[in-house]
Protein backbone atom coordinates (compact mmCIF):
# COMPACT_ATOMS: atom_id res chain seq x y z
CA UNK A 1 0.00 0.00 0.00
CA UNK A 2 1.20 3.49 -0.83
CA UNK A 3 1.58 5.77 2.20
CA UNK A 4 1.69 8.73 -0.16
CA UNK A 5 -2.01 8.42 -0.92
CA UNK A 6 -4.13 11.42 -0.06
CA UNK A 7 -6.95 10.93 2.41
CA UNK A 8 -9.46 11.09 -0.43
CA UNK A 9 -7.58 8.51 -2.53
CA UNK A 10 -7.30 6.16 0.44
CA UNK A 11 -11.01 6.50 1.14
CA UNK A 12 -11.86 5.74 -2.50
CA UNK A 13 -9.72 2.60 -2.41
CA UNK A 14 -11.30 1.60 0.89
CA UNK A 15 -14.80 2.07 -0.51
CA UNK A 16 -13.94 -0.15 -3.49
CA UNK A 17 -12.59 -2.85 -1.18
CA UNK A 18 -15.67 -2.71 1.04
CA UNK A 19 -17.88 -2.99 -2.02
CA UNK A 20 -15.95 -6.05 -3.25
CA UNK A 21 -16.13 -7.70 0.15
CA UNK A 22 -19.84 -6.99 0.52
CA UNK A 23 -20.59 -8.67 -2.79
CA UNK A 24 -18.99 -11.82 -1.39
CA UNK A 25 -17.69 -12.98 -4.75
CA UNK A 26 -13.97 -12.94 -3.98
CA UNK A 27 -12.16 -16.20 -3.34
CA UNK A 28 -11.12 -16.58 0.30
CA UNK A 29 -7.45 -15.72 -0.25
CA UNK A 30 -8.34 -12.62 -2.27
CA UNK A 31 -10.89 -11.58 0.34
CA UNK A 32 -8.27 -11.90 3.09
CA UNK A 33 -5.79 -9.80 1.11
CA UNK A 34 -8.46 -7.20 0.40
CA UNK A 35 -9.45 -7.11 4.06
CA UNK A 36 -5.81 -6.68 5.10
CA UNK A 37 -5.37 -3.81 2.65
CA UNK A 38 -8.61 -2.29 3.94
CA UNK A 39 -7.31 -2.37 7.51
CA UNK A 40 -4.11 -0.62 6.39
CA UNK A 41 -6.14 2.01 4.55
CA UNK A 42 -8.28 2.63 7.63
CA UNK A 43 -5.12 3.16 9.69
CA UNK A 44 -3.71 5.50 7.05
CA UNK A 45 -6.94 7.51 7.02
CA UNK A 46 -6.95 7.71 10.82
CA UNK A 47 -3.34 8.94 10.81
CA UNK A 48 -4.14 11.59 8.23
CA UNK A 49 -7.20 12.74 10.18
CA UNK A 50 -5.20 12.91 13.41
CA UNK A 51 -2.47 14.92 11.67
CA UNK A 52 -5.06 17.32 10.27
CA UNK A 53 -6.68 17.67 13.69
CA UNK A 54 -3.28 18.40 15.23
CA UNK A 55 -2.63 21.12 12.66
CA UNK A 56 -6.05 22.66 13.26
CA UNK A 57 -5.51 22.67 17.03
CA UNK A 58 -2.09 24.28 16.58
CA UNK A 59 -3.51 26.95 14.26
CA UNK A 60 -6.34 27.60 16.68
CA UNK A 61 -3.92 27.92 19.61
CA UNK A 62 -1.70 30.28 17.61
CA UNK A 63 -4.72 32.36 16.61
CA UNK A 64 -5.93 32.55 20.22
CA UNK A 65 -2.45 33.56 21.38
CA UNK A 66 -2.32 36.37 18.80
CA UNK A 67 -5.74 37.62 19.82
CA UNK A 68 -4.76 37.64 23.49
CA UNK A 69 -1.51 39.45 22.65
CA UNK A 70 -3.42 42.06 20.66
CA UNK A 71 -5.92 42.49 23.49
CA UNK A 72 -3.10 42.89 25.99
CA UNK A 73 -1.40 45.59 23.91
CA UNK A 74 -4.68 47.51 23.59
CA UNK A 75 -5.24 47.65 27.34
Amino acid sequence: MDNQLSYEEAMQKLERIVSQLERGQLPLEDALRAFEEGVKLVRLCQEKLQAAEGKLLLLQAQSNAKIKLQEATLE
